[in-house]
Parts: C-alpha cells; sequence; structure tokens
C-alpha cells in the first residue's frame, strides 16, 4: 500500500504514462517476496527508479529497479540491515543508515559508494532524510538527530527531538522538520534548534 500511494501521487503529480509499468513492477515484486514484508520503499523523483528493501534478516541490502523494464539496475549490499534510505533531490545520492549506526551515501548511477563522510552513531540509525536543496543530510538514532553539510563533511547541527525518532521529513523550506516519535506524537522541529519544542506535539 505504501509504494501503491507513492506511485499514485507520483503519477498525479507528474501525469506520468508509465503508471501502468511501475504497478506492474511493484507487482512482480510483492509476488516475488510474497511472505516477506518490504520494510522501506522510495521512488526517485523522476519516476523511473524504484529503491525497495527487505525486513530484518532480509535487509542487508538496497535494491534498485527499472520502472520500465521491471528489471534490477543494482544493488548496495553491506552485511548490515537497512533501517532507512532516501533519494537526493538531484537524483544522484542515495542515503541509507543502517542497523550497525552509520549511515552511507551511495551513486544511483553508478552503483558504487559515494566519496562523501558518512555519518556515525554508536546505536542504531532510525531515520535518514535530505533537505530540499539537497546539501545538507539529516540522520537520527533515538532521540538526536544529526545535520551534516553534504559539501563539507561537516556536521553543522544537532537536535533533541525529545523522543525516540522513527521517521521525519524536511518541510519544503527546508526550516523545519517534522518528525514521528515512538510515543505516537508528531513534532514540529526548527532545522537549527537544539531541541524540538513541546508546544508543537500532535497526538
Amino acid at each position: 500500500l505504501a509504494i501503491v500511494g507513492q506511485v499514485q501521487a507520483t503519477a498525479q503529480r507528474r501525469n506520468l504514462d508509465d503508471r501502468a509499468a511501475l504497478h506492474e513492477l511493484v507487482r512482480s515484486f510483492l509476488l516475488e517476496y510474497e511472505t516477506s514484508a518490504t520494510r522501506h520503499v522510495a521512488l526517485l523523483h523522476d519516476g523511473q527508479v524504484l529503491a525497495t528493501s527487505g525486513p530484518p534478516g532480509r535487509s542487508e541490502s538496497v535494491h534498485l529497479w527499472d520502472v520500465k523494464t521491471g528489471a534490477e539496475m543494482s544493488a548496495f549490499p553491506t552485511g548490515i540491515d537497512v533501517t532507512d534510505f532516501a533519494f537526493s533531490p538531484d537524483g544522484h545520492l542515495l542515503a541509507a543508515a543502517y542497523a550497525s549506526g552509520v549511515v552511507l551515501l551511495w551513486n544511483v548511477q553508478g552503483g558504487g559508494p559515494a566519496a562523501s563522510t558518512p555519518l556515525r552513531f554508536n546505536n542504531p540509525a532510525s531515520a535518514v532524510a535530505f533537505s530540499p536543496e539537497g546539501h545538507v543530510l539529516a540522520a537520527a538514532h533515538d532521540v538526536t538527530i544529526v545535520f551534516a553539510n553534504l559539501d563539507s563533511g561537516d556536521v553543522i547541527g544537532i537536535s533533541n527531538a525529545g523522543c525516540g525518532v522513527q521517521d521525519f521529513a524536511f518541510t519544503p523550506t527546508g526550516q523545519q522538520l517534522v518528525v514521528g516519535c515512538e510515543d505516537g506524537s508528531i513534532r514540529l522541529c526548527g532545522a537549527s534548534s537544539e531541541r524540538c519544542g513541546d508546544e508543537h506535539v500532535l497526538r
């Protein structure tokens, strides 16, 4: 459902002619992994590439699929469970977070690791996202969200979300994050704030 919903939203936004191809790819993928959940999915902004990973124990790689042909383009194996991933806005990079706490950048077209220095936590990273302009990468572990400048490789901010972070997304301006928490709350956090404000909590 998550894949189909994202497919439909992207198709409607871009008026894609290959919606049937994408739905067929999703169908064949689900048939191949019929008894296993697809843990994470992401669709490239142009609708041409689908990224997937499996459930714990079968998620040591991110797989990229050509939407039109249904063929697997490449895979990024590490031997460590993938916990989240995201495409960069320009579609050149894929950031993947792992259960080891490392966050790696992969080249979408070349299939190899990017030269940028990865982020690393002492425990599993739970979420990762690019800012809208693509120059900042945010990654989370537990209550901590770290912001790194991809041009310099430097950490430029650390924020306490005040909750266990499950997932997050930048707002269109890139100035805030919408954070989904383990306790079921949703918090709006300033991207440069040291702590999310309790006044922005939804339950």
